[in-house]
């Protein structure tokens, strides 16, 4: 068994992060993926804040698809439509397998092993390493860092409790000659007609070529067939496009685990519940996470201490915004959509529409909800609502 300081779980954004920024101080690290190739398959929208990218220095031009300046958000019948749209660039549309390889080339030129077609099956934690054990060969290493996603496998060996709910399986599709294209905003389509539990969306990549998906608790691929006939706001837009790339995946909805950290581990991204409960958006808070892991694993590694901090550290980092957001989401999914048309009618009559303008941010939804409260026609808007 060769000895490694650093075994990473999972080479998608948040493992190769960690990876990168932990081999570049000069440690051994090891990235274990199932696949065989990165950034494949897509399980992922590849919508991204433009200002955390740059913030984090994952932005490069070349993977950037479009750029986007806001979104409409539908009401279930189309009758309301709140326009959150600004003069200057909010989000990127990006070509997810090469973002990917982007950050793998990083993780490679600081010296990070990455193994394709790897998968770990098991994992056992000692005294002063831990053990992962593949298909071929065993591993040990003295911290591991797991980024397996959503499945969780690893996490549930180590221990770690992981939610039964708020896990929804998503469809998405890429659609060429979609008619009425405005290619610098986002359409957003609520309803519990449409999806149960999140929503469906209209990402422009171009004046013609969209991803069109939608996330649903139940029957998903049947809501999405329906959305894309029947919807208002997608009737007829679709009438002579053609699907060139198809694509399933989960979206998570349940907040951040109750622990993401023990004697010898860590959680990062999608595995540590780092995905914002509103939007389904994990790229840009998985890389904070991890940013703060590195951080941890770097100290532990040179001073032998213990990693446990972790949880500690993002919690205060970004908990709060967390914890806010999936308010948020349990409250929209408790609204039948009567009560979220009536809402969203009343957020517009009231001229709350300007508020979602000035403080929504993508990335950091707390900014807005802090917005909101500060406004008091928010609960003449709510009281009218709870009324109807």
């Amino acid at each position: 068994m060769d000895h490694i300081d650093v075994i990473v779980i999972g080479a998608g954004p948040t493992g190769l992060y960690t990876a990168h920024k932990v081999a570049e101080a000069g440690y051994r690290v090891v990235v274990l993926e199932e696949h065989k190739e990165i950034g494949v398959p897509v399980h992922c929208a590849g919508l991204v804040g433009y200002r955390s990218l740059k913030e984090f220095d994952l932005y490069w031009e070349d993977v950037v698809l479009n750029k986007v300046r806001g979104a409409k958000i539908f009401s279930p019948s189309c009758r309301t439509v709140l326009e959150i749209v600004r003069s200057d660039t909010q989000a990127c549309v990006l070509d997810r397998e090469n973002f990917d390889k982007k950050i793998y080339e990083r993780a490679l030129s600081e010296g990070a092993e990455v193994l394709l077609g790897h998968k770990a099956i098991d994992v056992s934690v000692h005294h002063n390493y831990v053990e992962i054990i593949c298909s071929d060969r065993k591993h040990s290493a003295r911290i591991l860092v797991d980024a397996e996603g959503a499945r969780r496998s690893i996490a549930k060996k180590l221990g770690v409790s992981t939610p039964s709910r708020g896990i929804l399986p998503a469809v998405q599709m890429e659609f060429k000659g979609v008619h009425d294209i405005d290619d610098k905003i986002v359409e957003v389509y609520l309803g519990r007609k449409w999806s149960n539990g999140f929503f469906g969306w209209l990402i422009p990549i171009s004046e013609d070529l969209a991803r069109i998906g939608l996330a649903s608790a139940r029957n998903v691929v049947y809501r999405f067939n329906l959305m894309t006939r029947l919807h208002p706001a997608l009737k007829g837009r679709l009438n002579r496009a053609r699907i060139i790339r198809r694509s399933v995946g989960f979206v998570i909805t349940h907040g951040p685990l109750k622990k993401t950290c023990g004697k010898r581990f860590v959680l990062v991204g999608d595995a540590a519940g780092h995905v914002k409960p509103t939007t389904g958006g994990g790229i840009i808070y998985g890389v904070k996470g991890a940013s703060i892991a590195s951080r941890v694993i770097l100290r532990s590694l040179s001073r032998d201490t213990a990693i446990c901090v972790y949880d500690e550290l993002w919690r205060r980092e970004f908990g709060r915004d967390l914890r806010f957001m999936l308010i948020i989401r349990k409250i929209l999914n408790k609204l039948n959509d009567n009560a979220l048309e009536n809402l969203m009618f009343n957020f517009k009559e009231y001229g709350l529409e300007d508020i979602l303008v000035r403080y929504g941010d993508i990335d950091e939804q707390y900014r807005l909800v802090r917005g909101l409260v500060k406004n008091p026609l928010i609960i003449l808007a709510i009281l009218r609502t709870l009324i109807s």
